[in-house]
C-alpha cells in the first residue's frame, strides 16, 4: 500500500462581503444602556438599509447586557455599570460598494459602533470546490506514481479516498474603530482579495 495526500486550490473573486458589526454602550443603568444600544443599532441598521442591506442580510448577531463590575480591597467586588451589546450580521452584496456602507454605518452609529470583522466571501463555491478537488487528485496521483516508481513499483487499485478541508487565507483582520472612525465622511478604503478554496485528499493505492 502507498498513501499520500493531494491539494487543491483554486481562488475566486468574492461575491460577497460579510461584517459582524456591534452597537455598544455602558451607562449606570441596565435599562440607560439597553435604550442606548438600541438607538445605536437602530442607526446602524438604517444606514445598511439606505445600500439594499436589509432582513435576513441584516440579522441579529449575539446579545448581550451585563454588569460591569470592579473589586478593591475596602469596598469588595461592586457594580460599576451595565454594558449592552447588540450584535449585527450584515451580508454586503455590492462588494466595491463596501467602503461607502462601512463609512455611512459608522458616521451613523459614531462611538457606540465598533466592527469586529470583515470577511470578503464566495457564497456559493461549489464550482471552486470541484476544480480544487480535480486538482487535488492530479497532485495525489502525481505523488503516488512518483513514488511507486522510486520503490519499483506501479499502482494498483485505489483502496481508500478520504476528503478534508485545507488551510484558506484568513480574512481580513478586524478594523478598529478608531481608524475608521478618522474619516467619517469618505470612503473606507477595503479591497477584498480573492477567495480561496483548498481541498485536500488523502488516498491510497495498493501496489502492482
Amino acid at each position: 500500500m502507498i498513501t499520500v495526500p493531494g491539494t487543491g486550490r483554486v481562488e475566486g473573486s468574492p461575491d460577497v462581503v460579510r461584517v459582524r458589526l456591534v452597537a455598544s454602550t455602558l451607562r449606570p443603568a441596565a435599562a440607560d444602556a439597553l435604550a442606548a444600544t438600541e438607538v445605536a443599532a437602530a442607526a446602524v441598521r438604517s444606514a445598511l438599509s439606505g445600500h439594499g442591506v436589509t432582513g435576513a442580510d441584516a440579522a441579529s448577531g449575539p446579545f448581550r447586557l451585563t454588569a460591569e463590575q470592579t473589586w478593591t480591597e475596602r469596598e469588595g467586588l461592586r457594580v460599576t455599570g451595565y454594558r449592552c451589546d447588540h450584535g449585527i450580521r450584515a451580508v454586503v452584496r455590492d462588494v466595491p460598494a463596501l467602503g461607502r456602507v462601512l463609512a455611512d454605518v459608522l458616521a451613523a452609529g459614531g462611538d457606540d459602533v465598533r466592527v469586529d470583522a470583515v470577511d470578503a466571501d464566495v457564497e456559493d463555491d461549489a464550482d471552486l470546490r470541484v476544480r480544487a478537488r480535480e486538482l487535488a487528485w492530479a497532485d495525489a496521483l502525481d505523488r503516488a506514481t512518483r513514488l511507486a516508481a522510486l520503490a519499483g513499483r506501479e499502482l494498483g487499485a485505489v483502496a481508500t479516498v478520504t476528503e478534508g478541508a485545507g488551510e484558506t487565507p484568513g480574512p481580513p483582520q478586524p478594523l478598529a474603530v478608531a481608524k475608521l472612525a478618522a474619516a467619517p465622511a469618505g470612503d473606507v478604503s477595503l479591497l477584498p482579495g480573492d477567495v480561496a478554496v483548498v481541498v485536500v485528499l488523502t488516498v491510497q493505492w495498493e501496489l502492482g
